[in-house]
């Protein structure tokens, strides 16, 4: 296996100093904060990109550290920081109905970045999406559990989970291939 970021999750920080650490995790909270402006409102959930980047996030800097990321993220939200879906924050993010994938966020992380260090990564294309589904599914049912609770379950699985399925499936293939992508680009010769 070769020991790109994509192939061996996190090694490309495992010996990194504090602050390129700090600096990898200020730049994977600016891409979370992007793909939360990438919106298409629709019922109590609306769609981002936010679990593709959250899965990537994972897969690239490992369990650990991808879920840090995620929590660093939260809080800036949490502090009033416009950096969740369409410019939205405050704690008031974490009582609505979107509060359940937003405490989810940093479980995908970690599970997509414990998949991919255990070899579901871009050396294995199959199992590299699998990775990235399993972190997507987790935001998902952790999700729709927490909309149920506020809407009921029937309409939380109309509203909050089916709809999600095919973009969670399509967002999955695109992480992927990133991850392919980048494995190419960053492969030693």
């Amino acid at each position: 296996m070769s020991d790109t970021p994509s192939s061996q999750s996190a090694s490309f920080l495992a010996r990194a100093s504090w602050p390129r650490i700090a600096i990898w995790m200020a730049i994977g909270a600016v891409a979370l904060t992007v793909s939360s402006y990438l919106v298409i409102p629709m019922g109590p959930v609306p769609i981002t990109m936010q679990t593709l980047a959250v899965t990537l996030v994972g897969a690239l800097y490992g369990w650990r550290l991808g879920a840090a990321t995620v929590v660093i993220w939260l809080l800036l939200g949490a502090a009033d920081f416009p950096v969740f879906a369409g410019g939205a924050g405050g704690l008031s993010q974490f009582i609505g109905p979107t509060g359940g994938y937003l405490i989810a966020f940093p479980f995908g992380a970690a599970a997509t970045g414990a998949l991919v260090a255990r070899g579901w990564n871009a050396d294995r294309f199959g199992l590299a999406f699998l990775a990235m589904l399993v972190g997507s599914l987790v935001c998902l049912c952790v999700g729709a559990v927490w909309l149920a609770a506020k809407i009921g379950p029937i309409s939380a699985f109309a509203n909050g989970f089916a709809p999600f399925l095919i973009g969670a499936g399509i967002k999955s293939l695109m992480g992927a291939a990133g991850l392919v992508l980048l494995s190419r680009m960053t492969a030693r010769p």
